[in-house]
């Protein structure tokens, strides 16, 4: 039995083709930005990335004392996982989708990470803003500073860039 190559192809001969499941493309395979990780960059990423996490965690483990201050950093390292995937990860997702709304799509990556790198400088200065660990005995451990204003600094670089971004690719592709 013959039929349209494909839907509406009009007189073109062969088997018709029926739509594939979610995340398909026309010939039945998956497209590639539905594949997932993968490829030689994201791999060796992966690994240097894994091997700085052991690097630090080596090093403090051997730095701090068995006690009260490990402790403190083993609490610290649980709170800001629990922090970024029960608040950070959903509000940049959110907010994400809103650019997908909102924006032309050859302006958006530039954006989305400059949303990204935001949210991930605001959740690591949290410490600095709080002062936490700041001690009388030891200015050292954290010293007075302008931290708002620092953060605020670094921020406004991220979005000064992300923006320049976007709007190179905005004049590039005219």
């Amino acid at each position: 039995m013959s039929g349209p190559a494909t839907p509406g192809a009009g007189g073109a001969t062969g088997p018709a083709r029926r739509p594939g499941p979610a995340g398909a493309d026309r010939r039945g395979g998956v497209r590639a930005s539905e594949r997932g990780p993968g490829g030689a960059i994201f791999w060796i990423a992966a690994v240097l990335g894994l091997g700085i996490v052991g690097f630090g965690l080596a090093g403090l483990l051997r730095n701090v004392p068995v006690g009260p201050q490990r402790t403190s950093w083993g609490a610290f390292l649980i709170g800001s996982l629990a922090a970024h995937d029960a608040l950070l990860a959903p509000v940049v997702a959110v907010l994400s989708l809103v650019l997908v709304r909102f924006l032309p799509a050859r302006i958006r990556p530039p954006l989305q990470a400059g949303l990204a790198i935001s949210a991930v400088v605001a959740l690591i200065a949290i410490p600095l803003l709080g002062g936490w660990g700041r001690r009388p005995h030891d200015p050292t451990l954290l010293p007075d500073g302008d931290y708002w204003g620092n953060l605020l600094i670094v921020l406004a670089v991220v979005w000064g860039v992300a923006v320049a971004v976007a709007i190179a690719g905005l004049l590039r592709r005219r």
